[in-house]
This record gives structure tokens, sequence and C-alpha cells, in this order.
């Protein structure tokens, strides 16, 4: 990532960061499903919607495309 640029740098990062909130969906779908801490599943439970969420606004930017 260090040398792309411009557009290369774009696609990157929007690729890089729907592969990060992905991973944060999945963490809070395992907390939701096997989870200690009856507190944690609400929040939980937003990260899925939030996460998804943004996702799906960066897939539509441009450089998604």
């Amino acid at each position: 990532m260090r040398e792309a640029a411009g557009a290369d740098f774009d696609r990157l990062f929007v690729q890089l960061m729907a592969i990060h909130h992905r991973g944060a969906v999945d963490l809070a779908q395992a907390e939701i499903a096997d989870g200690r801490n009856p507190a944690a599943v609400p929040a939980a439970h937003q990260i899925v919607v939030d996460q998804n969420d943004e996702i799906a606004l960066i897939t539509q930017l441009p450089a998604a495309r």
C-alpha cells in the first residue's frame, strides 16, 4: 500500500477497509452467538448493523469499482 498512489491507492484502501469491517462483523456475530457477557450482546448487534451499513457505503464509492 505504501507504493500505491492515486486511484490504485483509493481502490486498495476501500478493499482493505471492507475486509476490516467484515472482520468486525464476524467478531460481533461470534459475541452474539457465544459471548459470556450479556451486556455486550446489544453492542454486538449494533456493530453488525453499523459495520454492514459502512461496507455497503464504501463498496459503492467510485474507488471500489
